[in-house]
């Protein structure tokens, strides 16, 4: 065994031992475990062990696999692989498909200039492959239910690791409900607003993995603030009141 391999699977066993005691001591932990049963079932570059929650309880069991598993992970390399295990992956974004996701490392980070725009490119690289095993469909952010995946979340949380931030204002918004805004409104805000961005995907319809409408039209973005967002080419695109809404010419 190579000494990388000897680590991996020291690490490994760390991960899946460490639980037992936050389970005890971790009240977020606790708290997301409390009413839930799942199962994941490891795979990481030859070492295979897994996790079962049921309802606060937790076990594992290292090089063995379970029958059924509602959600299998599978590493993408040995390297990148003992960098999560042992805490060094600053954050990670996910690509949805039909059965499965996958997690990207980012790696590097560059701005580039592209049509007088200071644009945002990340270089990513593939970590983790999730496979949905069972019926039940899963969200990656499932994932954070989980310590190393929550600390790589909360890290990429900090306000000066993100774009936004929360403002505590200590008082309390009330009660609402969702409504449709009225069309004369959208109307205006469209009138008035000179710029626009549009994301080339609607997460919430390629998750559901939606027959019924167009999933290139994703959430828009409108105002002077547009203008400034930082943005990585790949996520969208800017467009004008009078382009015509054509995915095909516009993707």
């Amino acid at each position: 065994m190579t000494s990388q391999k000897s680590e991996l699977e020291t690490y490994f066993k760390k991960m899946l031992d460490d639980i037992d005691t936050l389970m005890k001591t971790d009240e977020v932990l606790q708290k997301d475990w409390k009413n839930t049963q799942m199962s994941f079932q490891w795979f990481v570059n030859g070492i295979m062990g897994y996790q079962k929650f049921d309802n606060g309880k937790y076990t594992h069991k290292f090089g063995e696999e379970i029958e059924k598993a509602d959600l299998t992970i599978k590493f993408a390399d040995e390297e990148i692989a003992l960098r999560f295990l042992k805490g060094n992956l600053d954050n990670y974004s996910h690509i949805y498909y039909k059965r499965k996701f996958k997690l990207y490392s980012t790696e590097k980070v560059e701005f580039i200039e592209k049509d007088s725009r200071r644009i945002r490119k990340r270089h990513v690289r593939h970590f983790v492959t999730a496979y949905y095993t069972n019926q039940k469909v899963y969200h990656p952010s499932v994932l954070t239910r989980l310590p190393l995946f929550r600390e790589i979340a909360v890290r990429h949380a900090e306000p000066e690791e993100t774009v936004g931030s929360y403002i505590p204002i200590s008082t309390s918004l009330g009660e609402f409900e969702n409504q449709l805004m009225p069309e004369k409104i959208i109307e205006h805000f469209l009138k008035n607003a000179k710029h626009f961005y549009v994301q080339n995907a609607c997460g919430c319809r390629v998750f559901h993995d939606c027959q019924d409408h167009d999933r290139t039209l994703g959430c828009m973005y409108i105002g002077d603030d547009v203008d400034s967002i930082v943005l990585p080419p790949t996520q969208g695109r800017y467009i004008t009141k009078k382009k015509r809404w054509n995915t095909q010419e516009n993707r």
